[in-house]
C-alpha cells in the first residue's frame, strides 16, 4: 500500500506540474515518499492541492499492472517516454529483470508489492517537503525536493497515526543525536542517494556488547562460538563439520557464528538501518541424525523463543511456514507440540524467502507493522538434518528495530538483555 501511495503521488505531481523530473518513490518506515526536480519554484502551499488529486486517483480506483523486463528493454522504454531519470536506473541495474509499474499511462521502476488498484489504497496525508542532495540533469545539478507522506487503511487509523510523534527514520535521528554513529549522505554513480554509517566509539560498544551477549548465551546452550571466511555460513560450517567429526555420521554438532558482511553499498536511503548492505548477521546450524532431530528441535524451538523474549521487546506471533516437505513440517508441529509452544500457519513475505520450511517470529512496530524477527529453519542433508536459526537475522536491522519501538528507553532495554543473559 504504501509503495502504491508514494506512485499516485509520482502521477498526481506530473498532472499538475507537467514539466517535473520524477526520480524516484519508496515505502518508507513510516509511510512514503517521491523525490521529484521542480522546474519552476515549489512551496509548501502546493501540497494540499497534489494531496487532493491523489484522494481523487485513489477514488477512480485505476487498474495497476506490473511487468517484468529485462533492464536493457526498460531502459530503451523509459527513455521513449521520456523519463530520465527511470531511464537511467534501469540502464545501470544489475539484476536479470526489472519490475515496471504501469498506472493511467504513468509509468514507473519500481519494486513490488503493490496494489491491484489505487481503489485500495485507503487514507493518505501528506506530511512535508524535504531538500535532498542535488543530481545532475543536462550537465546541471538538479535540486531535488522529497515530499513524505503517510497512508493508512481509513481516516479513523489515519487520525491515530498522524497524533504519533512522527519523525523520518526516527532510529537515524536518535543515533545521531546520541552519538552512535554518522550518517553520510550523497549520490552514488547511479545518481541515486547513497548513505553509508559511520560507527562512532559509542556505536561500537553497542554492537560489540550485544554480540558478547548473544555469543555467551549460544555457548552456555552448547553451540561452539567459531569464526569463518565468506558470508555463505552455512556452507562454512557444513565444512567444519565434515571436518570436526572426520566423516562420522554420530553425534549432534552445534555451532554458531556472528559475521560481518562488507560492501561499498552502504544503507538504504529509504529505511536507513532496517536494509543495510554494510551488516553483521548471526547463524547457528546444529548437525544432527534423525533419531536425535525431535529432542534437538525441541530444544533449540525453546531456546529460540527464550532469546527472542530477552531481545525483542513486543515479540508477536509465531508463524509456520512450509513448503512442499510434509516430513519437514511433521517435525516441527511435533517441536511446537512437545515445546508448548502456539504458532499460526503462515508465509513470511519479510524474509526474501526464509525460511522454506520452518518457524519465525513476527516483532511488532510502534504504528502496527510487522517485522522479521528471529527464525527458525529445517532442512535435510543427505541422511542426517541441519537446524538453522538467527536471533538478530542482522544487527543493524535489530538495532533500528528496538530503538524505533522503545524509543527514549532505548538504553535501559540494551541494560537488560545483558542483565538477563548474565543471569542466564
Amino acid at each position: 500500500m504504501c509503495q502504491t501511495a508514494a506512485e499516485i503521488l509520482a502521477l498526481a505531481v506530473s498532472e499538475l506540474c507537467p514539466s517535473t523530473l520524477s526520480i524516484e518513490g519508496r515505502a518508507t518506515f513510516t509511510g512514503f515518499a517521491y523525490d521529484f526536480c521542480f522546474q519552476t519554484p515549489f512551496s509548501q502551499e502546493m501540497l494540499p492541492h497534489i494531496e487532493e488529486r491523489m484522494r481523487q486517483i485513489i477514488s477512480q480506483d485505476l487498474p495497476i499492472t506490473r511487468k517484468e523486463m529485462l533492464p536493457k528493454n526498460a531502459a530503451e522504454f523509459f527513455r521513449s517516454l521520456p523519463r530520465y531519470y527511470p531511464y537511467v536506473f534501469a540502464k545501470e541495474d544489475p539484476r536479470s529483470f526489472v519490475e515496471v509499474f504501469e498506472m493511467e499511462n504513468f509509468f514507473d521502476l519500481c519494486p513490488a508489492p503493490y496494489a491491484r488498484s489505487t481503489g485500495e489504497v485507503g487514507a493518505i496525508k501528506l506530511l512535508k517537503m524535504i531538500e535532498r542532495p542535488p543530481v545532475p540533469y543536462q550537465g546541471v545539478k538538479k535540486q531535488v525536493i522529497r515530499i513524505e507522506g503517510v497512508v493508512a487503511e481509513d481516516k479513523k487509523r489515519l487520525k491515530t497515526l498522524l497524533r504519533a510523534p512522527f519523525l523520518e527514520s526516527e532510529h537515524q535521528k536518535y543515533g545521531i543525536k546520541n552519538g552512535y554513529f554518522l550518517i553520510q549522505v550523497g549520490r552514488g554513480k547511479n545518481l541515486r542517494e547513497k548513505h553509508r554509517c559511520f560507527w562512532l566509539k559509542k556505536g561500537q560498544k553497542l554492537k560489540e556488547a550485544l554480540t558478547s551477549c548473544w555469543r555467551e548465551s549460544h555457548e552456555r546452550a552448547g553451540y561452539l562460538s567459531i569464526a569463518t571466511q565468506g558470508n555463505n555460513l552455512l556452507k562454512n560450517h557444513q565444512e567444519f563439520f565434515d571436518l570436526y567429526w572426520n566423516g562420522s555420521k554420530e553425534g549432534v554438532c552445534k555451532v554458531a557464528e556472528c559475521a560481518q558482511s562488507i560492501s561499498e553499498e552502504g544503507i538504504d536511503p529509504w529505511k536507513g538501518l532496517f536494509k543495510s548492505k554494510d551488516h553483521s548477521f548471526d547463524r547457528a546450524h546444529v548437525f544432527c541424525s534423525e533419531k536425535d532431530l525431535s529432542r534437538e528441535l525441541t530444544t533449540c524451538l525453546q531456546f529460540v523463543e527464550r532469546m527472542a523474549k530477552i531481545f525483542y521487546p513486543d515479540v508477536g506471533a509465531l508463524f509456520l511456514a512450509s513448503n512442499k516437505e510434509r516430513e519437514l513440517k511433521k517435525f516441527l508441529e511435533g517441536a511446537c507440540r512437545a515445546a508448548g509452544v502456539k504458532y499460526q500457519e503462515g508465509s513470511d513475505p519479510l524474509s526474501g524467502g526464509l525460511p522454506l520450511s520452518g518457524l519465525f517470529w513476527e516483532i511488532s512496530g510502534r504504528f502496527n507493522q510487522g517485522f522479521r524477527g528471529p527464525f527458525l529453519e529445517l532442512r535435510k542433508r543427505g541422511e542426517g538434518f541441519i537446524l538453522i536459526h538467527s536471533i538478530f537475522f542482522q544487527l543493524e536491522h535489530f538495532i533500528a528495530l528496538i530503538i524505533e519501538i522503545k524509543g527514549s528507553d532505548f538504553e535501559n532495554h540494551i541494560k537488560d538483555i545483558e542483565k538477563k543473559t548474565k543471569l542466564g
